[in-house]
């Protein structure tokens, strides 16, 4: 997946940037419906695991009720901080996931002298 081109919001005393991830699945393959691979799940996006890549989870957030039956596509939603989008990419990869560099309104703001 080819970077961002607009300006990522870095933090020069941690080296890290700020990314919004977005996993996508239908209700068929949703990990909750099996707590094995929810287990699984929950072991890919636990703190342990993205700290082996550098990588801090600031949130994770899902749509609404994602085991409600019927539902046909629901997102999953993280926050990250890492020190490049490759990292995020090879720690998402069994999963896939779409990123994108954010940066905080405040920081936007401070950019254009407000």
């Amino acid at each position: 997946m080819k970077a961002a081109s607009l300006s990522i919001s870095y933090c020069p005393l941690s080296g890290m940037a700020k990314y919004v991830l977005t996993h996508s699945l239908g209700y068929e393959v949703c990990p909750a419906r099996s707590p094995e691979t929810l287990k699984q799940f929950n072991q890919l996006i636990s703190d342990e695991n993205a700290n082996r890549f550098g990588i801090s989870i600031i949130d994770r957030y899902v749509e609404d009720d994602c085991t409600t039956a019927g539902k046909s596509e629901h997102s999953a939603y993280l926050l990250v901080e890492a020190p490049n989008q490759e990292k995020v990419l090879e720690l998402f990869k069994p999963i896939g996931v779409k990123t994108r560099p954010v940066i905080a309104w405040k920081d936007v703001q401070k950019r254009m002298g407000l």
